[in-house]
């Protein structure tokens, strides 16, 4: 409830989907409410939005949405319950690597990435673009593509 976008979205699904006779009860509800429900594993589909932190906060993301440990009714947010072996071994490679080398990440990303459009256990939508602008006083101002704010307490104001 409140979050235009997504009753937008919602609002088009349900509509699109009615075309083509599949009928869907769409209803936006309070927040906390729909997270229980997520959580629960008590609805078909929802509408929601995931922002990854960046860099180094993707492989706990990753562990926290996609792997069996996530998948814990009630508390998880594995709640597509997507079981994917080489999945679940590329997420603990990730978060093993030697030294974090950026390209060895990369590359298990990239695997990740497949197995996700080939199994498809969420529909991705969109992302949104994003633009960055800060005055020239602002230090340490070094914003990531899908977290404006991860190193915001280490800006600071030149005078």
């Amino acid at each position: 409830q409140g979050n235009t976008r997504r009753t937008a979205i919602g609002e088009a699904v349900r509509d699109q989907l009615a075309q083509v006779g599949i009928e869907v009860n769409f209803q936006t509800i309070e927040f906390n409410t729909l997270i229980e429900r997520f959580r629960s594993q008590t609805v078909d589909a929802w509408i929601l939005g995931w922002r990854a932190g960046y860099p180094n906060l993707a492989v706990t993301h990753f562990q926290q949405i996609w792997s069996f440990e996530g998948d814990v009714v009630g508390s998880g947010s594995n709640s597509t319950s997507w079981h994917n072996p080489d999945v679940q071994q590329w997420i603990n490679d990730a978060a093993t690597l030697p030294g974090c080398d950026a390209d060895a990440r990369a590359e298990i990303y990239w695997k990740i990435q497949e197995a996700f459009q080939q199994d498809l256990p969420y529909i991705p939508l969109f992302v949104l673009d994003s633009y960055y602008a800060a005055q020239s006083n602002v230090q340490g101002w070094d914003p990531r593509p899908n977290n404006w704010f991860w190193n915001m307490t280490n800006w600071t104001i030149q005078q």
